[in-house]
């Protein structure tokens, strides 16, 4: 099933309509709806961290359920596709997204190399064949995982409404960045010292700031993308690329 086929002319302007008919008081109940369950979530992964290891069920499954179900209500044109679109999940405007997320990603991991990676004595992987084999495998865990299921969690879900309630995109962005610095601060099995803006003694603070950081730049791209989600993966996963690449190096080799 392609979760991000391509929309006709006729479908993305009943997706337009669509969105722009939708009552605000459903937005509301949306993500007041969202907002506690992602405090419950992170709430369970302090007690239980291993749900970190199910995101897809988490962060994608559960939410989309939830909420397509109570579309379904207030939609004019009820539509599997036209919903898949309002999580930003289509291919409208996708080359340029992609091409800027890339070359953007590929700066972000030059910077990190040679201010943090580079020193760091166990990082040879570039220097070794080894690159051929974990630079793929942590790249499709990232797009497939973590990558993803936040992007479709924090910009596909909580920036699309947020952004449509307030009409602001800025606001939009920074008060999800907010939700995912938090969200960041939480023990995951990627994260590793050194962390991507190693700058405080605090790792607690290294973390928020960090997530804050990251998220804002992410839902610049989303906004940036008109909203699709594909720009964000790609740039979250480029961002995370070498960070997870030492843990696999770390853990598996």
């Amino acid at each position: 099933m392609q979760l991000t086929r391509k929309l006709s002319l006729t479908e993305y302007i009943r997706y337009i309509i669509t969105v722009s008919n939708i009552k605000e008081n459903l937005l509301v109940k949306e993500i007041i709806l969202i907002l506690f369950y992602l405090l419950a979530f992170i709430i369970c992964l302090f007690i239980f961290p291993d749900l970190e290891y199910v995101q897809w069920i988490t962060l994608v499954i559960v939410p989309f359920t939830l909420l397509f179900f109570l579309q379904r209500k207030n939609l004019l044109t009820p539509s599997f596709k036209l919903s898949l679109a309002l999580f930003g999940l289509k291919r409208n405007n996708i080359s340029n997204g992609i091409i800027g997320s890339m070359l953007l990603g590929l700066v972000i991991c030059i910077i990190q190399y040679v201010f943090i990676f580079r020193n760091i004595v166990t990082f040879n992987i570039l220097e070794s064949l080894q690159v051929f084999l974990i630079l793929p495998i942590a790249f499709l865990l990232l797009i497939f995982l973590g990558a993803f299921t936040e992007e479709f969690f924090f910009r596909g879900i909580i920036q699309t409404r947020i952004v449509r309630i307030i009409r602001s995109k800025t606001i939009g962005v920074v008060f999800t960045a907010l939700l995912y610095a938090v969200f960041r601060i939480v023990p995951h099995p990627f994260t590793l010292e050194p962390s991507i803006l190693p700058f405080f003694d605090s790792q607690i603070l290294s973390s928020f700031l960090e997530g804050l950081t990251i998220g804002i730049l992410l839902g610049h791209v989303y906004v940036k993308s008109d909203e699709n989600l594909i720009s964000a993966v790609l740039l979250n996963a480029f961002i995370y690329l070498l960070p997870t690449m030492l843990f696999i190096q770390s853990n598996w080799f």
